[in-house]
C-alpha cells in the first residue's frame, strides 16, 4: 500500500510575496495571467520544499507530456490549484490530483455537454465527477485507487494512483 502525502498553500494566506524568489521558475515560461504565474511558481515551490525536507538533494523537475517529474527519482507527485489554494500530491507510484472550488453552475447544462445522465444536479456530484476525471487525466492511466474528499470550505479533491494507496497526510505550508 502507497501513501498519499498532500501538501498545499492558501495563497490568502500569504502576507506578502515576491515573485522575484522564483525567477528560476520562470525561465521560457509564458502565462494567461499573473494568478496562473503565481500558482505555478507555488506549486513548484511546494514540491522542491517537501523533497528537500525529506532528504532528497540536487534533483531537477522537469515535464514530459505536460506531466511535471523528477529526473532519476522514484518519488513521484501532482500539482493542482483552484482559486486560492496550490497544491501537491505526493505518492510512490504514479499520481494525478485535481482540485476545484466549488462554485453553482448551471449542472443541468454541463451535464448534457458532457453526455452524463444523472437525476442528481447537486453541487457536490458535480465536483466528484469532475475531479475525479481531471485527476484521472493528470495520472496519465486508468487508476487503481482513486480518492475524493471535501477540502477546507468549498473545495472538492479527488486523487487517483496507479496502485493501491490512501492518504496518510494533509499538511498546510507557510512561506517563510
Amino acid at each position: 500500500m502507497n501513501n498519499i502525502e498532500i501538501y498545499y498553500i492558501n495563497t490568502d494566506n500569504l502576507t506578502e510575496f515576491n515573485l522575484n524568489i522564483f525567477s528560476k521558475y520562470l525561465k521560457n515560461k509564458n502565462f494567461k495571467s499573473e494568478k496562473r504565474k503565481i500558482q505555478f511558481c507555488l506549486g513548484r515551490f511546494i514540491a522542491e520544499k517537501v523533497l528537500q525536507t525529506k532528504g532528497f538533494k540536487n534533483f531537477e523537475i522537469l515535464t514530459k507530456n505536460n506531466k511535471p517529474y523528477i529526473k532519476n527519482n522514484p518519488i513521484y507527485f501532482s500539482i493542482s490549484h483552484s482559486n486560492n489554494i496550490v497544491l501537491v500530491a505526493f505518492a510512490d507510484c504514479e499520481i494525478g490530483a485535481d482540485i476545484e472550488f466549488m462554485k453553482q453552475r448551471n449542472f443541468k447544462e454541463l451535464y448534457r455537454r458532457l453526455d452524463i445522465d444523472t437525476n442528481d444536479l447537486s453541487i457536490e456530484n458535480f465536483y466528484k465527477f469532475w475531479t475525479q476525471y481531471e485527476a484521472k487525466i493528470k495520472l496519465q492511466q486508468e487508476p487503481c485507487t482513486t480518492h475524493t474528499i471535501p477540502f477546507e470550505n468549498n473545495f472538492m479533491l479527488s486523487v487517483s494512483t496507479a496502485s493501491q494507496s490512501q492518504i496518510t497526510n494533509i499538511k498546510e505550508l507557510k512561506i517563510d
